[in-house]
């Protein structure tokens, strides 16, 4: 209600608000079954793991930030959203939710700023594409794919710099967003919506947004999600879709925890009592 009442006033057009939860198990999490299990039930998605000492972070993410391919740029304007629970009709291209005023409005916002981060350091932009549907099980986005060509000399952590954080994940105006999340307790613990990815010797790579993702630390997961609060936004509608957007990751820890768990392959996803 406090970001509703900053809109309102005009001070943003949008902030997006995280939490977390959190996930014990009887016996340690075993992170090989749990990327399976991810794997399996959303091949759609970047599914990446990143180990450091005793923890492990992963996920199942739908949004890439930006890839560099000879100069090639593509970057993904990923927002809005609808679920099973809310709109029987999310599946279809013509949900009355994902189609609504509101979100249509957030979509717009992150493909404007995404334009227009990219536009200095790119010779030519491609004409802006119509949104497309993005499924991710029982969820559904709104994705724009934003194409140029980089200026010469222009490579990947550039791009990066100049469109990490978007208002996607961050909020708009940027600073500003951000300015007002840390001060209103906003503590995104691990790598949640930072940045997963790979860059070859050439420096082309590809980076995607850590979303739908999880802090294994032993017999614990600490899942992450959040949500984008525009003009419009229903407090106990935006919560719900942080409920549905956590059980993404909470369903594969079930999954991967089933004695008789295979992966896609026909293979049991490993040892259901290895440590994380």
């Amino acid at each position: 209600r406090a970001a509703l009442a900053e809109i309102a006033a005009g001070d943003f057009d949008k902030l997006v608000l995280a939490r977390s939860v959190h996930f014990d198990s009887a016996t340690p999490i075993a992170v090989s079954r749990l990327l399976a299990a991810l794997a399996d039930g959303h091949p759609e998605c970047t599914i990446y793991g990143v180990g450091q000492h005793r923890q492990c972070f992963v996920g199942a993410t739908p949004e890439r930030l930006v890839s560099l391919d000879k100069q090639v740029v593509e970057a993904d304007a990923l927002a809005g959203t609808a679920w099973l629970f809310a709109d029987p009709l999310c599946h279809r291209s013509d949900s009355p939710v994902l189609q609504s005023d509101k979100n249509s409005r957030e979509q717009q916002l992150v493909v404007d700023a995404v334009r227009a981060a990219l536009a200095p350091l790119c010779s030519r932009l491609a004409p802006p594409q119509a949104a497309e549907m993005m499924s991710l099980g029982d969820l559904q986005h709104l994705r724009t794919r934003v194409v140029g060509r980089a200026r010469t000399g222009t490579g990947l952590f550039d791009l990066i710099a100049c469109l990490h954080p978007t208002p996607a994940v961050g909020g708009a105006p940027g600073s500003a967003a951000r300015r007002w999340l840390r001060q209103h307790g906003d503590r995104r613990a691990a790598w949640y919506t930072g940045g997963i990815g790979w860059i070859d010797r050439d420096g082309d790579g590809e980076v995607a947004v850590a979303l739908r993702c999880a802090r294994i630390r032993g017999h614990q997961a600490e899942l992450f999600a959040g949500a984008g609060i525009v003009a419009g936004s229903v407090p106990a509608q935006e919560l719900a879709e942080t409920e549905a957007k956590l059980a993404v990751i909470a369903a594969a820890l079930r999954q991967a925890h089933r004695p008789d768990y295979r992966d896609g392959r026909g293979e049991f996803g490993g040892s259901a009592s290895g440590a994380a």
